[in-house]
């Protein structure tokens, strides 16, 4: 049987096809199946404004360094300096003709 949980842990960060929102979480969870399960509406907030597109990603070794990182991209400094890699990202997919999705 395959586990569902990863030995490594991963930050995430999710737009909402819905209003363009973004979502930042962290989990020991296989990426797949946290994402299955923002999109079933597993909190309050994903019920309200999902469904969800994966964005970009940052792979950890512990669970603690994935929620340390997760935090720092809640703050204010965190907050700009991942619109900053997202924007990068997105620009440099938009001259290649491709898709911003998925990073770290």
């Amino acid at each position: 049987m395959l586990s569902m949980i990863e030995h490594t842990a991963y930050v995430y960060v999710l737009r909402s096809l819905k209003n363009k929102k973004k979502y930042i979480g962290s989990t020991r969870l296989k990426l797949e199946i946290r994402m299955r399960q923002h999109n079933y509406g597993s909190n309050k907030w994903t019920r309200q404004n999902g469904p969800f597109e994966l964005i970009y990603t940052e792979k950890f070794s512990t669970f603690s360094e994935a929620r340390k990182r997760e935090n720092f991209f809640k703050s204010g400094v965190g907050r700009k300096y991942l619109n900053e890699i997202l924007d990068k990202a997105h620009s440099s997919a938009s001259a290649e003709g491709g898709s911003a999705s998925g990073g770290g």
